[in-house]
């Protein structure tokens, strides 16, 4: 099953698309703006090897949620794969 969330984001995107083969994996398509993180941040929260952030570019409106996350020190970033 593949299920696809869309985040708030001002006028800029996010996407977090998740399925499961043996493994859950997610996929975060851009983050938003900053403010968009308080929606992703849950979900992130336990991101690990199996799971991917691509930015398709570093407009604002889009990154803005992924600077927020790397600046959280109660939320590591432990992302193995991060695609721009």
């Amino acid at each position: 099953m593949l299920i696809l969330r869309c985040f708030k984001a001002g006028k800029g995107d996010s996407f977090l698309l998740t399925w499961k083969k043996d493994e859950l994996h997610r996929l975060l398509i851009d983050s938003g703006i900053e403010g968009t993180y308080r929606f992703i941040g849950p979900l992130v929260r336990d991101f690990g090897k199996n799971d991917y952030v691509i930015m398709t570019h570093v407009d604002y409106d889009h990154i803005g949620g992924l600077m927020k996350w790397l600046s959280d020190e109660q939320q590591p970033f432990n992302i193995e794969t991060l695609l721009y």
